[in-house]
């Protein structure tokens, strides 16, 4: 089969390799329609090798490992491939963990899952297994207490994601930052709770003085997560937690210490694919991997409930090609709100 590899610039180098045989627990996956993402292109940059970097695709499931159940040859699915691993999605066929795939509703199409896998699981794990935020299922019928959650970066992919399920699980007001994309954002958001977007394009100190005057009175900000963090954004959210906050981020901050009164937490989508306990600040927690798998089948039924829905993409055609244009826009920052999905083979 023919796979693409990143490389610095970046580009894609095609190479032909093996077809994978899937492990015991594994799912081999023929690829129509690959994701991309910012760290497809930045793994390179940073030092880390040249490899397949995909991670997000839909397809058809081809084969299945020895132990796998709930799936066969033939379904439609979407798939979050095992990170930093070989037989990435920038392929004809690539292998997720069983855990790692959910089937999609007749109506959701391979575009629409690309865009899901990485993103969605990252908002999920951030909200519900970093911020400890009660999962929607641990509700009882009664509507929830008002409890402010700020979203910074609500119009990426992590945190329009965070947003959608935020809703989902009647979380309110949401204190959503974003800039240009935030027409994405408005539509999932009810301003009769108190939900409001901050335009992040202000300035900070604007941004702060904003986030703290959408705090209802009576209310603290307990709960934050940084969907950016870069460029000062989680000293903003720093700012504006009240005592015995909870940040969780995207990224490790090493150069900053933060208020000791404040629980700082990582949120890294690779923790529901293994055991491994990551980082200073050990974001892997025993049951990550279980609540991948719970997740997963979850974003089956809200793609078919309505309730959750892929983010807004544009389709790169030109297959390995499209990948190299996904990637050189992603680098260029052309994106707002909007995924890059390729389609890779027509199925």
């Amino acid at each position: 089969m023919k796979e693409g590899v990143v490389t610095l610039g970046p580009k894609i180098s095609v190479r032909e390799v093996s077809v994978p045989v899937p492990g015991p627990e594994d799912v081999l996956i023929r690829v129509a329609v690959t994701g991309t993402n910012p760290k497809d292109w930045k793994m390179a940059e940073w030092g880390f090798g040249e490899r397949n970097e995909g991670d997000d695709m839909a397809g058809v499931v081809e084969k299945v490992g020895t132990d796998v159940v709930g799936f066969r040859p033939g379904d439609r699915v979407g798939a979050l491939h095992r990170l930093r691993q070989n037989y990435g999605t920038f392929a004809e066929f690539s292998l997720a963990p069983a855990h790692c795939v959910f089937r999609l509703p007749p109506k959701t199409t391979f575009e629409e899952a690309a865009t899901i896998p990485l993103a969605a699981m990252t908002a999920a794990v951030g909200l519900f297994a970093r911020l400890r935020l009660p999962q929607p299922f641990s509700s009882s019928t009664a509507p929830r207490e008002p409890q402010p959650l700020l979203i910074y970066g609500a119009a990426g992919a992590v945190g329009l994601y965070t947003t959608k399920l935020a809703v989902h699980a009647g979380f309110h007001p949401l204190i959503c930052v974003a800039g240009a994309g935030a027409s994405a954002v408005e539509p999932w958001l009810d301003s009769f709770k108190g939900d409001v977007i901050v335009d992040y394009r202000k300035g900070d100190q604007a941004v702060v003085e904003a986030i703290r005057a959408a705090i209802p009175e009576g209310l603290s900000l307990k709960h934050a997560f940084d969907c950016v963090s870069a460029n000062g954004t989680y000293l903003n959210c720093e700012k504006v937690l009240d005592k015995g906050g909870k940040l969780t981020m995207l990224l490790r901050i090493k150069d900053h210490t933060f208020r000791p009164d404040l629980k700082i937490t990582d949120t890294k989508v690779g923790s529901v694919q293994d055991d491994r306990t990551y980082g200073p600040r050990g974001y892997k927690d025993p049951d990550d991997t279980e609540f991948g798998r719970v997740w997963f089948m979850l974003f089956t039924q809200g793609l078919k409930h309505g309730w959750l829905k892929g983010h807004p993409y544009e389709v790169i055609p030109g297959g390995f090609d499209g990948i190299e244009q996904a990637l050189v826009k992603l680098k260029s920052h052309s994106a707002s709100a909007t995924k890059f999905v390729v389609r890779m083979a027509d199925i």
